[in-house]
Order: structure tokens, then sequence, then C-alpha cells
């Protein structure tokens, strides 16, 4: 059955203050969208664009259209006295009253989500409630594991809140790098991903020898193609790679010594960590592939840490399915329409006299 909207003007009326809390993404934006409670509030106060879904930009507070299967959204409350209320947001903007849950203190809530669907966030204080942020998932996590919304409180802090989205595997850490590292998507180092590629394969070809283990980051080459990318020390570090100053001499014979930083892997990689480490040089391959000038990126598959371009409302149905709570499939859209065209849910019989026989009945 469809359930009843609310209008937009209801929650600005709910949520007029926007809660000091603090936004981290661990999947810097490649998996999920985290939308500040600043622009929570001013999309709720901007009524007159909210449900208006033939407007080539849409509010952000509207859920969008990807491609894929469902999502998994584990929201985490570990405040000690703070309830947090969790609002789906639909794409004309309206929270349908029955989408609208609590989460008590120190518990867990668990959503399934469609790519795209937008959920609000906000935190009961005292009297008041507080936006917190908006999430957007994008895509599943290629590790397979939930959407993990962890919000908390600043420890010895009443009202300020920290509100993250965390990554609990390794594979998913990987991609987040291999985003932050890809020609096709703007990277414009080209010798970056090679000399990762040597990094990774030296240490699984000798995997005891502590050499290939260190890397001094004052040497030139470490200082302006792996220092200087961001998704390289991210890479380096998923695999256990740790900064550290270390005191070298400055001679043979001199007594003196110098501190330097080094990248350091302390210990040779077990085979849980060689697993890593083989996901890795796999990654490495795919980026150099994509860097290459013959590369059409148009053409190839897009990469499993590639965010996925929002659709036209129209593309996909931004229509309710009366049998449940999901947009319907563009297949499910195309049956309804042939099923109203036929004028019901059967396909209606002709006449016999039109009827495709000899004999004037149905049927050869």
């Amino acid at each position: 059955t469809m359930t009843t909207a609310l209008p937009p003007h209801s929650l600005s009326n709910t949520i007029q203050a926007a809660a000091n809390v603090q936004l981290y993404d661990e999947g810097n934006g490649i998996f999920g969208e985290l939308i500040s409670p600043q622009v929570v509030l001013s999309s709720l106060a901007l009524e007159e664009n909210v449900g208006d879904v033939s407007q080539s930009v849409i509010s952000p507070l509207q859920s969008r259209f990807y491609a894929g299967g469902e999502i998994v959204l584990e929201f985490d409350n570990t405040c000690v006295c703070h309830k947090v209320r969790i609002r789906w947001v639909n794409e004309h903007g309206h929270t349908p009253a029955t989408h609208v849950w609590t989460v008590d203190p120190d518990s867990t809530f668990v959503q399934c989500s469609r790519p795209g669907h937008l959920f609000l966030l906000s935190i009961l204080v005292g009297t008041q409630e507080q936006a917190l942020a908006a999430y957007r998932p994008f895509r599943t996590l290629p590790s397979g594991s939930p959407h993990c919304i962890l919000i908390q409180q600043e420890e010895g802090l009443t009202d300020c809140f920290l509100l993250e989205l965390l990554l609990s595997s390794a594979q998913d850490s990987l991609m987040v790098a291999a985003s932050a590292l890809d020609h096709a998507l703007g990277f414009s180092d080209r010798k970056t991903v090679p000399m990762l590629h040597t990094i990774v394969t030296n240490v699984m070809k000798h995997p005891d020898e502590e050499k290939y283990r260190k890397l001094r980051m004052s040497n030139r080459a470490i200082q302006n193609h792996i220092v200087s990318a961001w998704g390289a020390l991210h890479l380096l570090h998923v695999l256990g790679f740790r900064k550290t100053r270390v005191a070298v001499e400055t001679a043979v014979d001199s007594q003196d010594k110098n501190v330097e930083e080094f990248l350091i892997l302390w210990h040779a990689p077990g085979d849980a960590q060689l697993d890593v480490f083989k996901l890795a040089k796999e990654i490495l391959e795919i980026l150099m592939t994509r860097a290459d000038a013959q590369y059409v990126a148009e053409l190839a598959e897009p990469p499993p840490w590639q965010t996925p371009l929002v659709t036209s409302v129209g593309a996909l149905s931004s229509h309710w399915n009366t049998r449940g709570t999901h947009f319907m499939t563009p297949d499910e859209r195309w049956a309804r329409t042939e099923r109203n065209r036929r004028g019901g849910r059967r396909p209606r019989r002709p006449d016999p006299g039109n009827a495709p026989s000899s004999r004037g009945t149905w049927g050869r």
C-alpha cells in the first residue's frame, strides 16, 4: 500500500539546527556521499526546490537513481544518552511516515537501500532535534561488508559528535587508493603506479629481505612520485608500511647521525598479508592498463572504484511499486504498461472471427 509522505516543510519545522559534528569518510566518497548538516538545513529551507523532479539540478535531499543491487547499511549509535533518528527521503524530497526509525543509545540499526537513495540523520539533544548529516550510498563494497556509519560523542564533550563511514576490509581500502591513482579519473603522474608495482613485486618475491621493505622518504624518486601522491601513501599504509624516524649514520667513520624518515614494513608479510599484496598487484596492473595511451575508458567496463553516474529520473523508474516500498524496475514498469494497454492483467482474446485460425477459434 502507498504510504503517506510528509511535506518538506514539516521537516524544516522539526529540524531547525545543525549539530556540532565532524564528518569523516574513509571511503573518500567512492562508495557513498556524506552531506554536511549545513547543506541539510539549507536544502530543507528551500521548499520551492524540493519535489520538483523535472529540474535539471536535483536537490541534495532527494533520492537519486543508480544501477546496482541492494546495499546493506549499518548505523551504530555509540552515544551514551542521545537517540539518533533516521529518515529515508524519496525522489520528491518527502519522507514517508513509515520510513522513520529511532536508534537508541548504544544500539545498532540495519537497513537495506538501493544505490542512490538518501537517508537523513538527526540527533535528539534534549527537546531539540538537530541535523547530523545525510548519507547516500553509491555502490556495494567490494568485500561485501555493509556500509558502517558510526555516530559517537567527542570524548569529554557533551554536544560534540563524530560521524564516520568506516571500512573494515583491506580490499575496500585498496579500492579507495586505486580511485586516487586512476589516470582515467584525472591522476596525472605516470611514474607513480609503476613504482608502486615494483615495490609490491619486490616484497612478494623477497619477503624476508629488509631492504625491500624499507623506503627512504628523502629519496628523490620516492619524494616526487610516492610522497607527493596521497593514493600511493594510502596504498602503502594498507599494505602495512608505517612512517618512522630512524637515526642514520652520515659516514662510515663518523659517529654523527642524522634522523631521517622512512616508510618501513617491519615484519615479513604472512599468508594473509600476502593475499593483500596480490590484490594490490592486480589493482596496480589494472591502473597501468588504464593509463595506457591507447586505452579508451568509455568503451571499457568501469572499475569497482569508479563512482556511478546519476541517471535521469525518467530512465529508471520514479514511480512507486504498489506491492512494496522500492521503486519499480524498468522491466516491471514495461510489464505494467503492457497490462494497462491491453486493458487488464491478462491479454484480451480477440473475437472468434478475428482469431488466427481457419476454423474461427483461438490458436492453431
